[in-house]
């Protein structure tokens, strides 16, 4: 087990040392944002089914006079989706908690919370990028890939969403540990990593936030949009990528890309959700809690409270609703 002892938290008592501990770098965690909220009961089983009918066939046959119609038949579509269970902990020793300067306890705390925030996220964008709805910014595979994200592409997306028959975004999770959602202004949502929003950035009649006017941004992460193509943008360092994934990283058009190998182009992926795209199912009442079993709390396993822990779980799934309201891209990003 990785118990934190002074060996890896030591005392500072051989230099000044500032209390005031470093900022950890974190990424934006917006992939459960635009994803319909439905907690299962406990007490209701493990596995959550949602179910959509199919819509009934068009008619454009005039009726014959005195001749009833065939009736229509109903049909459904289900998805099922099961709830698992994650979670961590992390110990440390009575030495460390008598003799550090820091505020371990709270520290702990924090860390657990940002491990938890960031591996749900991952959960969630895991199961996005699978989607079977997938266009490559080079080619039709993600080993062509090496060209960068273009307006053309976003416009392809916007133009495959509505001929879906897709509807607009109108809300988003709030991202609260209560259940709720915020309205938006009518929108389909991309979600790009920083290096793909640095192309985005300089699309020919992208805008801004600072251009918004009266309209207000998402969520903090958004940067932009471009009107024609109907997407406002979000970015996080979450965004799926597949390194050394694409094509030969020789600068097509002129425009070198990411490389983590410095031979083949990196491949980012942007999704773009229209409404009712995909679903996430916590377990009410169960879907995160925090545990923290001071030293002394193990009974016999801790005879002399050397040794306290605290930890995290959550009980969730999500899962894609509907294939035809979201897409992706795969593409490069500009080195």
């Amino acid at each position: 087990m990785a118990v934190q002892s002074t060996v890896e938290i030591p005392s500072a008592v051989s230099e000044f040392y500032d209390r005031t501990l470093l900022d950890r770098a974190l990424p934006e965690l917006n992939h459960e944002l635009f994803g319909q909220i439905r907690p299962l009961e406990t007490a209701m089983g493990l596995i959550i089914k949602f179910r959509r009918y199919n819509a009934l066939t068009t008619t454009v046959t005039p009726l014959t006079e005195g001749v009833p119609p065939s009736s229509d038949a109903m049909s459904k579509t289900d998805i099922t989706s099961t709830v698992k269970t994650y979670g961590a902990y992390v110990e440390w020793t009575d030495d460390v908690e008598l003799t550090s300067p820091d505020a371990i306890l709270t520290e702990l705390d924090e860390l657990e919370g940002e491990q938890a925030g960031q591996s749900i996220d991952l959960l969630r964008r895991d199961t996005l990028v699978a989607g079977t709805s997938v266009s490559y910014a080079t080619g039709a595979q993600r080993g062509t890939v090496n060209t960068i994200l273009t307006t053309t592409l976003c416009a392809k997306a916007h133009r495959l969403l509505r001929a879906n028959n897709a509807s607009w975004l109108r809300t988003y999770l709030s991202g609260s540990t209560k259940v709720g959602t915020v309205p938006i202004r009518n929108s389909f949502v991309a979600l790009t990593h920083p290096h793909v929003g640095y192309d985005v950035r300089n699309f020919t009649g992208f805008r801004g936030i600072e251009e918004y006017g009266q309209i207000q941004p998402i969520h903090e992460t958004e940067y932009g949009a471009l009107p024609s193509a109907g997407i406002r943008f979000l970015e996080s360092t979450h965004a799926k990528i597949y390194t050394n994934a694409g094509a030969v990283a020789t600068g097509v058009g002129g425009v070198a890309v990411q490389s983590t190998g410095g031979t083949s182009a990196d491949v980012y992926v942007t999704l773009i959700f229209a409404a009712n795209a995909f679903g996430v199912v916590p377990l009410r009442g169960n879907a995160m809690k925090s545990f923290l079993k001071p030293r002394g709390s193990s009974g016999v396993a801790d005879p002399v409270d050397q040794i306290g822990t605290l930890g995290w779980k959550a009980k969730t799934t999500q899962v894609i609703l509907n294939d035809n309201f979201m897409t992706r891209i795969e593409s490069s990003a500009s080195a």
